[in-house]
């Protein structure tokens, strides 16, 4: 180990490494630590910097937190952020109290800490991936407008236990506020500048055996062989603390990695949620569609946003890595190290009367931008092909829309993505 870290210091007297290491660092963390080990406020993160979107137009994002040298105990986290096309301010802050010590920050395992946070910020409703803005999200297929102004005050529980089960428990009070693409239109004509909800959100995660990868930022979870399972339920009842419309539903997700020896491995999901209550489109249930030009593996890459809006449903993604199993017979290509890429994913929802603004004037009304329409007895269907672990760091693949191919519609495309393999 010393001879290591002799090393290490004799190539940090080299101002290119010295730079290199900590420009890459900072990259993968996606924060800047001034003062390195000891800093005690981080700026970041640094691909929120600077976003586009067809509401915000260009955005400008400064976030920082206090880390574990300033307080083992008490963390501080803020933004705050302007649109210049809709020249609005946009801010959020939190404190967090961790009842166990912290080395730099809360996210360390085991997580035993009480959170009190406030924002005001967009809400891109059906895009639960692209909710923090990053660079990346920018370029995008479509306007990317569908979104609304929500004002959101929460305080949460969370425990998780040695044996990684985590339970949390708070409650939320949102004022979502209409925008020039979503308004807020009952069937009666009458218009809402904005509605109040008042929830408790209960949620439950099982990783048995889950392992981490441990940053001074934040922590990144490994896929493993072991299930991940997930339980949300949201709760809001009619008439209490402002709510105007009522939210009661239940979502599960189970995540798990098959191990296919020689022939790679294969990322299952399945997930399913209903709505027992009556509730206004945007608390209903939407899948989560990525309109960017990279991409996520659990999400609908040729999906608009709110394109279909259920109360109930069940979701299917499959993505398989061969690890070479093709490649790595072709000898001009194996020294590549090229990985094949196949991915299959399906949701199948419906709306029920109960939930249909059609049929119930009083609730409101599908922004006429989005073309929701329903999903019929037939499941929308995506599949993606490609190569990964191009130069070792990204991959690109060709994604391909099954169903539900109406005019207008996107049919195909090209997705990257990057990603680090050593």
């Amino acid at each position: 180990a010393g001879k290591i870290g002799g090393m290490m210091a004799r190539l940090r007297q080299n101002k290119v490494y010295y730079w290199g290491e900590k420009v890459l660092g900072t990259l993968i963390n996606d924060w800047v630590r001034p003062g390195g080990e000891n800093c005690k406020v981080a700026i970041g993160p640094i691909f929120s910097t600077l976003n586009y979107n067809g509401l915000e137009g260009w955005r400008v994002r400064l976030g920082a937190m206090t880390t574990g040298k300033m307080s083992p105990h008490w963390f501080l986290r803020g933004y705050g952020a302007y649109g210049f096309k809709d020249h609005k301010w946009k801010y959020g802050g939190s404190l967090e109290y961790s009842f166990n010590r912290k080395k730099d920050h809360p996210g360390e395992f085991p997580v035993r800490s009480i959170r009190l946070s406030h924002s005001y910020d967009t809400d891109r409703l059906g895009q639960a991936y692209a909710q923090t803005g990053t660079l990346f999200n920018s370029l995008s297929r479509g306007s990317n407008d569908l979104m609304t102004y929500n004002r959101l005050t929460s305080l949460a529980f969370n425990y998780e236990t040695e044996q990684h089960l985590n339970f949390s428990v708070g409650i939320t009070h949102s004022r979502q506020e209409a925008s020039p693409y979503v308004r807020f239109t009952d069937g009666n004509g009458r218009s809402y500048s904005h509605f109040q909800q008042t929830a408790a959100v209960f949620e439950l995660r099982w990783a048995p055996g889950e392992k981490f990868y441990q940053s001074v930022n934040g922590r990144k979870e490994l896929t493993t062989a072991n299930p991940v399972i997930r339980l949300t339920h949201t709760w809001a009842p009619k008439g209490v603390f402002g709510t105007r419309w009522g939210v009661n539903k239940t979502e599960m997700m189970i995540d798990k990695r098959w191990y296919l020896s020689a022939w790679g491995h294969l990322d299952t999901r399945i997930g399913a949620g209903h709505v027992w209550d009556r509730s206004v489109f945007p608390s209903l249930l939407m899948p989560n569609v990525n309109l960017s030009y990279f991409f996520k593996s659990k999400s609908f890459s040729l999906m608009n946003a709110m394109e279909f809006v259920n109360d109930s449903y069940v979701e299917l993604h499959l993505n398989y890595n061969a690890t070479g199993a093709l490649f790595n017979y072709i000898p001009w290509i194996k020294k590549f190290k090229l990985r094949e890429l196949l991915g299959f994913h399906a949701v199948w929802g419906t709306l029920s009367s109960r939930n249909n603004p059609q049929k119930n004037p009083d609730l409101l009304r599908f922004p006429e931008a989005a073309g929701t329409r329903p999903m019929g007895k037939m499941p929308y269907m995506e599949f993606n092909v490609g190569i990964g672990n191009i130069a070792r760091i990204f991959s690109v693949e060709y994604v391909h829309r099954l169903t539900h191919r109406a005019p207008g519609l996107p049919r195909n495309g090209v997705r990257v993505a990057f990603h680090f393999s050593f």
